[in-house]
């Protein structure tokens, strides 16, 4: 569990381009209870990082455009700047998760930014927003 609220209070800084120091354990607990609200979520291990796009998201993102614009217009994150070139790869996969009624997941490579996979995902991550 404390792994858990950890991993939670990273995302959440590094969605909020907020210091690591100025967070406190009560702050990324609640700091975590805002990302799941997010449309993309972010959860990093040591090196590698998961984007978790929501299912509503996920369901809007199954052509190249609609993938283009929603990694521009809804996703904050560096990593959907990068990951913009390959949208018709990711709307695919997007299709893919939307008919299992699940989220795509992209995991990169933690500091380079390189995907290394795409998922359809439906674990805890995911969610409907």
């Amino acid at each position: 569990m404390k792994s858990t609220l950890v991993k939670a209070g990273l995302a959440a800084v590094l969605l909020a381009g907020a210091t690591a120091a100025a967070a406190t354990p009560s702050a990324a607990a609640t700091a975590g209870a805002a990302v799941a609200l997010r449309p993309v979520n972010v959860d990093c291990g040591w090196v590698t990082c998961s984007l978790y796009f929501s299912r509503s998201l996920t369901k809007r993102m199954t052509t190249p455009y609609e993938a283009a614009a929603s990694l521009s217009g809804l996703c904050p994150h560096i990593a959907c700047k990068a990951f913009g070139a390959a949208a018709g790869v990711l709307a695919f996969k997007a299709k893919e998760a939307a008919g299992k009624n699940q989220c795509l997941r992209v995991r990169y490579e933690r500091f380079t930014y390189k995907v290394v996979g795409l998922y359809s995902d439906g674990s805890r991550h995911c969610h409907d927003s």
